[in-house]
């Protein structure tokens, strides 16, 4: 489904990686010398894996659509100088793709052996009272082999050594504290 972010950048020129890129819609200047914008942009949540790189240019004297993969966003001050906007998007290098993955299990313990791994980007009750969903966020192309145990207790929110705090799971009307250690058990050629 498609859906509008805002993002902030400079008007003067800016990039950022967005993934499920669709097209930025519009583009306000917010700055008071307008060096700073607002875009309007549009991405597809059913593409969250295909990332690209959007950057933002200016011209001063030519439309931008005269160049070809410039899409035109209007006209936009400099100080006193008026410039033509325009932005491209380009697929992002392959490293910087990163894909997510949902792993089940028990709450006293989930292990997994992930490529590439880069963070746990949630964590949810699956419906039965001792089982989660864990949304897991990595690059495919990163060969690093990751060991990742998930793991949650109550009442006790004490961290064991290396551990990352992933915050509150509720289940049976009981908070349980979830948290997760990475260890990297292949080295990275």
């Amino acid at each position: 489904m498609q859906k509008t972010l805002t993002v902030v950048a400079s008007t003067g020129g800016a990039e950022f990686y967005m993934p499920g890129f669709v097209k930025i819609d519009a583009m306000r200047q917010t700055g008071r010398w307008g060096h700073a914008s607002e875009y309007d942009v549009v991405i597809d949540d059913q593409a969250l894996d295909e990332v690209s790189v959007v950057s933002i240019g200016n011209t001063a004297d030519t439309p931008a659509d005269q160049f070809p993969g410039n899409i035109p966003l209007g006209k936009a001050l400099l100080g006193d100088s008026p410039m033509y906007m325009y932005y491209t998007a380009n697929p992002a290098p392959s490293w910087n793709v990163e894909k997510t993955v949902v792993i089940s299990g028990r709450t006293w313990g989930i292990e997994a052996y992930i490529k590439g791994f880069v963070a746990i980007d949630a964590i949810q009750p699956r419906g039965d009272w001792d089982r989660l969903d864990v949304v897991v966020r990595y690059r495919p192309n990163d060969s690093a082999l990751h060991k990742i145990t998930v793991s949650t207790t109550a009442p006790d929110r004490e961290l064991p050594a290396n551990a990352i705090d992933l915050g509150v799971v509720w289940q049976n009307d009981m908070a349980r504290y979830a948290r997760y250690t990475d260890e990297i058990v292949t080295p990275t050629p």
